[in-house]
């Protein structure tokens, strides 16, 4: 019995030190952004802020931008198909109070131009099937996330 605890001890030394090894650099990656980019002021600073990041992306949607008061993150989302806007999907980008930095905008529109917004969103929590993730919270977790921290932080397109 004693066999077994010393070897489930070490699997999950090895899986807190593997863990960490992948996040701590990304939480660097994403709080050098918190304080050392440009803090955006108003509504029409994100306005430009937006036209400008999106210009560098190449991004051809519309791309809106709120200012929300009530949240502490920064999020996307598609918003609609709409024919007025000549078939184009049109997104919005929300910035809480924490995070109204040009890199939050910047992680957000990389997340619009890869197409994870387009993407179901995760299902979380304990109702959701084998331990609360599914393959779009891994998906989330282990290849959107870190890309966009990726292309925020030091400019690269993944």
């Amino acid at each position: 019995m004693s066999v077994y605890k010393d070897i489930g001890r070490k699997l999950i030394l090895g899986a807190g030190l593997a863990l960490m090894s992948y996040s701590g650099p990304l939480t660097a990656l994403n709080m050098k952004g918190l304080c050392f980019s440009e803090r955006i002021e108003n509504q029409a600073h994100l306005k430009q802020v937006i036209a400008e990041e999106r210009g560098k992306l190449r991004i051809d949607s519309d791309v809106r931008g709120e200012l929300n008061d009530t949240l502490t993150e920064a999020y996307c989302w598609k918003e609609s198909m709409s024919d007025g806007n000549g078939g184009k999907s049109i997104y919005k980008i929300s910035l809480g109070k924490i995070p109204r930095m040009r890199d939050a905008v910047r992680h957000e529109l990389y997340h619009i131009k890869r197409g994870d917004c387009d993407r179901e969103a995760p299902i979380t929590g304990f109702n959701a099937p084998i331990l609360g993730f599914v393959p779009t919270d891994l998906y989330y977790l282990f290849i959107a996330e870190p890309r966009a921290i990726l292309y925020q932080s030091l400019g690269l397109e993944l």
